[in-house]
């Protein structure tokens, strides 16, 4: 060191710069050497890292990067609903500032967030593709790469969709109620003879309306929905004696809009028509779908990918062990078969929507002959299976952790097999309980009633099995069986205010009113999401190989019960109570049940809090999976259920000394189904 030191002064007393640099020279390439060693290192490491989880085709990871998008997106899309529910907490505008454009961009990007890139990746890309070739005795999928493809276009879509939302909430309506370019005082195009010429809020009481016919108009903020100063030149009966020539039926056709603003505000998430023609939304629209588009295009390739793996790589003699095959295999397969269906179909009525919008086809067009109501029973067609699309699974695995827990056989398999079977079967064909109010005939609504009635009778057939599963039985409460009592509880609760919607003479009170955001909340985000995190807490020492905090994990099953109950049921009375849907702002004889349902969201979010809280402590304690804690709770409870009471004999887990009257084969199958002994 001395030597150093004497050496560096010799060096810089001298006064040439060359001697100064010969000193210096060796440690900046010390430094620059280790520099380019260290990012060599970490290069090597993401390579590593990206050949391992991006570039996969395991099944397993594939399935983990399923289920992190879908967490990625589901706290996108909670943050969403927050806002919501911020904003409705007291009368007047509060989070989005008189904006009620950004309001209902924000519900519907919240709608299409949680449908198909929460529920919908999670059960079918995560959860299928982790267990799917391990229950059929596959080694992986049948397309490995196709998984891998149908993954990552998932983050595309969302992008896509995310677009509209960006679009929908920048724009201020206090100027313009179209945006071109805020500097300039009119914005005159004209497309196909048809001419468009956007008003100045200001300027609108100098402007002569009547001068403008219904294919050319003049629009502002004031007269958007009350244009009784425009002259229509073409009425509805007038619509059959159209002219063939295309150039001439170009001038009947919607104009196209390409600006930003008005992106969904009367469309939704449901993208109805006409309030989804170009005259009333702009392009962030099309973003819109054409993401669920390359999102739906996504779950299509998973489906197929499942289906050929069930279908051609199952183990050897297990096409003749069909009545082994577990429920939530069945209830799966269910789901899937509903899926290919009715997938296309929606995508078939996008492509059809797009082209009305850019290309002037005319299927939704009443004034060139389309049918107006055409994309709706589209819509609903694929809408209302989809909603069996994604509780199918949560039925199987509510009938997995019941008899798991319970170290019982399911109550009448085959009947809930088949139960499950006519719900999908009958879901097919109640899609017109959604359009009571649209026009349909008399006919058709007693048809749609009648068969919306009977789904109730398989529902509680499946309602019977769980609970005769739970009674007379030695009840160990771990947090998965809460879970799945909380999510029967939902059920029933959504089951029973879903059969008055079912009725067409009370739907018509009902309609459009928060009873119906009530009624799909509590069945979809209430049920469903409890079968859910249930399973994810039954397959956390599979997922990360340790175990979660127990205490954590009630916390939050807790939480989840009672700020659903507190959310969603208050919506029911707001609903009796005359309460419309997407409403911005309301009367303060509202205030008090939106206050509870606001207040029990914070309660779902604190619950949330813990879920993800207990996920970073199992991580960081790395507590191992022993006897205790594999494939049996932490904490076991003997109880006697629905408090009948019957006598017992002992029972001891770890040396398999089972009850008198237990089916030793039945916990034989699910011990080493579950946990691989």
């Amino acid at each position: 060191m001395i030597y150093m030191y004497l050496y560096s002064k010799m060096i810089f007393s001298m006064q040439s710069f060359y001697f100064k640099l010969l000193y210096i020279l060796p440690i900046l390439t010390y430094f620059s050497l280790n520099l380019l060693k260290a990012i060599f290192r970490v290069y090597k490491y993401l390579k590593l890292f990206c050949r391992e989880w991006f570039y996969t085709t395991n099944h397993k990871r594939l399935g983990l990067n399923y289920i992190l998008f879908a967490a990625f997106s589901g706290l996108f899309g909670t943050t969403l609903s927050t806002l919501i529910r911020l904003e409705l907490a007291q009368p007047g505008s509060l989070i989005f500032a008189n904006n009620a454009n950004a309001y209902h961009v924000t519900m519907a990007i919240h709608a299409i967030i949680m449908v198909f890139f929460l529920v919908t990746p999670l059960v079918f890309g995560g959860f299928g593709n982790y267990f799917l070739p391990i229950y059929v005795g596959a080694r992986d999928v049948a397309y490995p790469r196709l998984n891998n493809f149908s993954l990552w276009i998932l983050p595309a879509a969302l992008i896509t969709v995310l677009r509209t939302l960006w679009e929908g909430i920048r724009v201020t309506p206090s100027n313009y109620i179209y945006e071109s370019n805020f500097t300039n005082k009119y914005w005159n195009r004209s497309i196909f003879n048809t001419e468009l010429i956007l008003l100045n809020k200001e300027d609108e009481e100098n402007f002569n309306f009547k001068s403008y016919n219904f294919d050319s108009e003049a629009i502002s903020w004031h007269n958007l929905y009350e244009k009784n100063n425009l002259n229509i030149e073409y009425s509805f009966e007038e619509c059959n004696s159209l002219p063939i020539d295309a150039d001439t039926l170009v001038g009947y056709l919607p104009a196209i809009n390409n600006s930003a603003d008005l992106t969904n505000t009367m469309a939704g998430w449901t993208f109805t028509t006409p309030f989804s023609h170009s005259r009333f939304t702009g392009a962030p629209l099309d973003w819109a779908m054409a993401g669920l588009l390359v999102a739906t295009f996504s779950s299509i390739l998973t489906l197929i990918n499942l289906v050929v793996t069930w279908r051609y790589l199952r183990g050897r003699g297990s096409r003749n062990q069909k009545d082994f095959y577990p429920i939530a295999l069945i209830a799966n397969f269910i789901s899937l078969r509903i899926l290919i269906i009715v997938s296309p179909i929606l995508n078939a009525g996008l492509l059809m929507l797009l082209a009305d919008r850019h290309f002037y086809t005319a299927f939704f067009t009443v004034r060139a002959g389309g049918d107006i109501l055409l994309f709706q029973h589209i819509f609903w067609f694929f809408g209302h299976p989809e909603v069996y699309i994604l509780v199918m699974p949560a039925f199987g695995i509510a009938s997995t952790l019941i008899p798991y827990y319970t170290r019982k056989p399911l109550g009448s398999k085959m009947h809930m097999v088949y139960a499950m079977h006519a719900i999908a079967s009958m879901g097919f064909v109640v899609w017109g309980h959604h359009m009571y109010l649209v026009g349909i005939d008399n006919k058709a609504r007693i048809l749609f009633f009648v068969v919306t009635v009977m789904i109730g009778l398989p529902a509680s057939v499946k309602v019977c099995g769980w609970v005769a599963s739970l009674a007379n039985s030695v009840t160990f409460l771990t947090v998965e069986l809460l879970f799945a009592i909380s999510f029967i509880s939902f059920f029933v609760i959504g089951g029973l205010s879903g059969s008055f919607c079912a009725h067409a003479a009370t739907d018509i009170m009902l309609h459009d009113t928060y009873y119906i955001v009530g009624h799909f909340h509590i069945m979809l985000s209430g049920s469903l999401m409890a079968m859910l995190f249930a399973y994810i807490y039954f397959n956390f020492k599979e997922f990360l190989g340790i175990y979660y905090n127990w205490s954590f994990a009630f916390i939050h099953c807790t939480l989840h019960f009672i700020g659903h109950i507190l959310t969603f049921v208050p919506m029911l009375w707001l609903g009796y109570a005359g309460m419309p849907r997407r409403i911005q702002d309301y009367p303060w004889g509202y205030a008090g049940w939106h206050s509870v349902a606001s207040l029990g969201h914070t309660i779902v979010l604190t619950g949330i809090f813990f879920f993800i809280f207990n996920i970073c402590n199992a991580i960081y304690m790395k507590r191992p999976v022993d006897s205790r804690n594999k494939g049996f709770p932490f904490i076991p409870n003997r109880v006697s259920f629905l408090l009948i009471n019957k006598h017992y004999s002992s029972i001891v887990i770890n040396n398999k000394q089972l009850l008198g009257n237990v089916f030793v084969r039945e916990y034989l199958n699910f011990k080493i189904l579950y946990t691989g002994l």
